[in-house]
């Protein structure tokens, strides 16, 4: 079953259960007729001619009894319900808080209402249209990445604008907002690299993510002329289980750092390096990518690459609201660019180290 979750962020909508504010009933609490209340609410009272005492009465009258325009009822009239459609790959994902959050102030700002819905099971993570359909939205939102690219097509024949924040396949139809995983990756090995390591290793599994972070790390490696070592899963190979074979592999090849595939892969590492008496950063240097909230709770704090998802969220929405014929609306794809934040959990190389503490220098 397909659930669709309503997230009206609009004040007074869910103060208390009470029926809702009609025009009639404005009409009737000032003494004005229901077509006068309906004219100035639809932004045509100097139109009918109405004093500009008589509109502002209107109005305050409006915004005080939470007055809130019926959707069926603009969408008939032609206008638009300001309704958006948020389609989120996986709920579990620690970026939802955030996202959810940005979005509903944004939504709130604007006048939008959200719907909310997911996606089907994994690996193919595919969006079910059929809930949303159902609506007239302004515009859909895809929350992830490497979803399947097929689905869109119904709200393209409407006339619906979307919009992915994400990476993978595109979606037929879809603008894109994503971050520049490959510059974000760079400036991780920058960081491992100006601190001594050289025997650098990927931690992660077979998912589209983690493969193109690893293709982007063995780029940045060789453009320092480096080699990485072993650190992959077997293919197949997901979660706690993935990490244990990766980790395994990148201390055979003695490895004095591990650049994760994300931040939860990175606190798995950091956990599977303790089971086997390692301490992080002492023995080995760990970074993570996306600055999840909990990366600067994990203990040592993590150094990783953050998402700029506040930007990303703000672009999107942009792109799904913006008037028609703004040209920034029209970009297929905006590529934004992340940052490094160091914290605890890398540090120069333990031999590196123990020389330079003995004077013997680098």
């Amino acid at each position: 079953m397909r659930m669709v979750f309503l997230l009206d962020p609009r004040p007074g909508m869910w103060d208390r259960a009470r029926p809702m504010t009609t025009q009639k009933d404005i009409a009737r609490r000032l003494g004005v007729s229901p077509s006068l209340v309906s004219h100035v609410l639809g932004g045509r009272g100097e139109q009918i001619g109405a004093a500009a005492r008589t509109v502002a009465r209107i109005q305050r009258a409006a915004r005080r009894l939470g007055y809130q325009p019926n959707a069926a009822a603009l969408v008939l009239r032609g206008r638009s319900a300001r309704t958006l459609g948020v389609v989120v790959k996986n709920f579990d994902d620690p970026y939802l808080g955030q996202m959810a959050g940005e979005l509903h102030r944004l939504a709130q700002a604007a006048g939008y209402a959200l719907m909310l819905t997911g996606c089907g099971a994994p690996p193919a993570y595919r969006p079910e249209p059929a809930p949303l359909l159902r609506f007239r939205l302004d515009g859909l939102l895809l929350a992830g990445s490497d979803v399947a690219d097929d689905w869109f097509a119904p709200f393209a024949r409407q006339g619906v604008r979307g919009v992915q924040i994400g990476s993978g396949p595109p979606v037929a139809g879809m603008r894109r907002v994503c971050t520049d995983e490959a510059w974000g990756m760079a400036a991780a090995v920058a960081h491992l690299v100006g601190l001594g390591h050289r025997r650098i290793a990927f931690i992660g599994d077979g998912s589209g993510a983690h493969e193109r972070r690893r293709q982007a790390l063995v780029a940045a490696l060789e453009q320092r002329g480096l080699r990485p070592l072993g650190g992959r899963a077997r293919a197949g190979t997901r979660g706690a289980a993935a990490v244990e074979q990766a980790v395994a592999a990148a201390l055979a090849a003695r490895a004095t750092a591990l650049a994760a595939g994300d931040d939860e892969t990175a606190q798995r590492t950091v956990r599977a390096l303790r089971d086997r008496g390692r301490q992080v950063p002492r023995d080995l240097s760990v970074t993570g990518m996306d600055d999840i909230p909990s990366a600067r709770l994990t203990i040592p704090a993590l150094t990783t690459v953050r998402q700029p998802l506040g930007d990303m969220v703000r672009t999107a929405f942009r792109l799904l609201t913006a008037p028609e014929g703004d040209e920034r609306a029209a970009e297929a794809t905006l590529v934004l660019r992340p940052q490094l934040v160091v914290r605890e959990s890398t540090a120069r190389p333990r031999a590196a180290a123990g020389r330079e503490r003995n004077g013997k220098g680098t």
